[in-house]
This record gives structure tokens, C-alpha cells and sequence, in this order.
């Protein structure tokens, strides 16, 4: 009696192994199959499994950090120019272009500033001479401020060379009555020796002050502007 339940036990466990390997045969054979719904399913979860072992795979990216900063091109009016100490006059502009090394930082930006007003620059690093100033122009890593370059920009005057009238006085007057001499200066954007001196060779015919003729009697008078 006891040999015919263990008997009868073994065939139970085979038979259970048997399933077992039996659904395992189908399972493979359906994902194996082109077309089957259960082969694309699989596909698909196979390729999403290689999708996150690769990410797993590869290597974690770390920051490069900036480690200098340096002088890539400075330029005055169109011209290149060596020297860290220029000099401008108003008016003209020019280009202060650097870069972060080393090539593969992480963050390359550059903020650009001017230490005075007579000297603007944008964010680009172009410059323009406005007044006669001292200025020096900082191109510093955004990343970090103490690396830096920086040019010395020195705006001169532009002096005035001579003087023309600029609009057609009256050269005829009544007594009390008024005209107003304009000067023009050369060159016309002198900033400097713009100074005026205004005479009258009669005063008693005619005086002036800053450029206001006014008439007192009858005769001739000659107004003389002259630059200080």
C-alpha cells in the first residue's frame, strides 16, 4: 500500500514538471514567432531592458571646470590691435573678445563691464569710446569671478582746431534791438578747447556777450570770437 501512494506521487511530481516545461516551450516558441502579438510584447520589453542597461553602462559625466580666462582679439575701429592699453577717441569703437579655457568647460560664458561710463560694452565685448575717460573693460567667467582679463582703454580729448559761423547773423540793427552769432567748432566733434572769447571792437556801438549781439547807437562794430 505504501509503495502504491509514493508510486502515485512520483507521477504527480512529473506531471507538474511536465506542465511546467511544457508552458515555458510555448512561451518561447510565441516570442520567437515573427508577426505574434507576444513576439512584438517581448521585442519591446527586450529593447527597453537594453535601453536601461546602456544608460546603466555609461560612464557618469562630470564638470569641467573653468581655468583661466584669456584675450582672443582686441580691435579698435576695425584694427588689430596687440597691446592691452589702448587709446580711443570719442566716438570710436571697437571689440574685446575672449574665451574660457580650457575648451571643454562646462560653462564657457563671460560677463563683459566697464569701469567707468566714458567707456561702454555690451555683452559681446564690443566697446565704444563716449568721453574723455580711463576706463578698464573686465571680461570675468560667470563661473567663477576671479578669472578674469582685461584691457586699460584711454579716451583722449579731441581740441578743438578753429571756428566758423554757423548761421547767418543780422549784420544790420536798430538800437536796442539783438542778434545771436552760432559758432561751429573744427573739428565738429571737438571735446575739448571749446572755450569762447567774445569782443566787441566798439562797445559803445555794440556789445556781446556769449554770442548776443546788441545794438546801442549808430555806426559800425566788428564781433570777434576767438577759442581760449
Amino acid at each position: 500500500m505504501k509503495k502504491t501512494r509514493s508510486l502515485f506521487g512520483k507521477i504527480i511530481k512529473f506531471g507538474i514538471l511536465g506542465v511546467y516545461i511544457a508552458l515555458i516551450t510555448f512561451l518561447v516558441v510565441q516570442g520567437l514567432t515573427p508577426g505574434n502579438e507576444s513576439a512584438k510584447i517581448s521585442n519591446r520589453v527586450g529593447d527597453k531592458i537594453d535601453t536601461l542597461l546602456s544608460d546603466i553602462r555609461k560612464p557618469a559625466v562630470s564638470a569641467v571646470a573653468a581655468e583661466s580666462v584669456t584675450s582672443a582679439e582686441i580691435s579698435v575701429n576695425g584694427e588689430r590691435i596687440t597691446s592691452g592699453e589702448i587709446t580711443m577717441l570719442p566716438g570710436d569703437d571697437g571689440i574685446f573678445s575672449c574665451s574660457v579655457l580650457p575648451e571643454n568647460a562646462s560653462n564657457k560664458s563671460i560677463i563683459y563691464t566697464s569701469s567707468n561710463a566714458g567707456v561702454k560694452v555690451n555683452a559681446y565685448g564690443e566697446f565704444q569710446a563716449v568721453s574723455p575717460c580711463l576706463a578698464v573693460i573686465k571680461a570675468a567667467s560667470q563661473e567663477n569671478e576671479n578669472l578674469y582679463a582685461t584691457i586699460s582703454v584711454t579716451v583722449k580729448d579731441i581740441y578743438a582746431e578753429g571756428l566758423e559761423i554757423a548761421n547767418t547773423p543780422s549784420s544790420s540793427l536798430f538800437v536796442g534791438q539783438k542778434t545771436t552769432i552760432s559758432i561751429k567748432y573744427i573739428p565738429e566733434n571737438a571735446t575739448s578747447g571749446r572755450e569762447l572769447e567774445w569782443e566787441s571792437d566798439d562797445e559803445s556801438v555794440a556789445s556781446v556777450s556769449d554770442g548776443i549781439v546788441t545794438a546801442k547807437k549808430a555806426g559800425d562794430a566788428v564781433i570777434t570770437a576767438t577759442l581760449v
